[in-house]
């Protein structure tokens, strides 16, 4: 079951990237604020199943990314069947929000889980 929807805008400036999935059943959503050093990033993933350890990256549209973090998923994984409750994390990028045009959950092996677009 999807988390329900975000309002776009969020106080101070905000906004919700809406929610992404991929080709699995893995879905994000993306809360980004603005800061004077970049952007503060939260992340809400749900459908993930363990052990894989993940990353989320900012891509800018010049296409240099930038890791906004990185995690280990247990077994018992995150918004699943026995395990509801979505994994949440913050992190930050020292890009503006307005220079980022998406972000990708991935695998340590390159493989993008979730796209969510911007």
């Amino acid at each position: 079951t999807p988390p329900p929807s975000t309002p776009a805008g969020q106080p101070g400036g905000g906004q919700t990237y809406g929610r992404g999935s991929g080709g699995s059943a893995v879905s994000a959503l993306v809360t980004v604020s603005p800061v004077e050093w970049g952007s503060r990033v939260e992340l809400e993933l749900r459908g993930i199943v363990g052990p894989v350890k993940c990353q989320l990256v900012a891509i800018p549209a010049t296409g240099a990314e930038r890791v906004v973090s990185s995690w280990s998923v247990p077994p018992k994984g995150f918004g699943i069947p026995g395990s509801p409750e979505p994994l949440r994390l913050q992190g930050s990028v020292s890009l503006a929000m307005d220079q980022i045009s998406r972000f990708e959950v991935r695998g340590d092996d390159g493989t993008v889980l979730v796209v969510v677009q911007r």
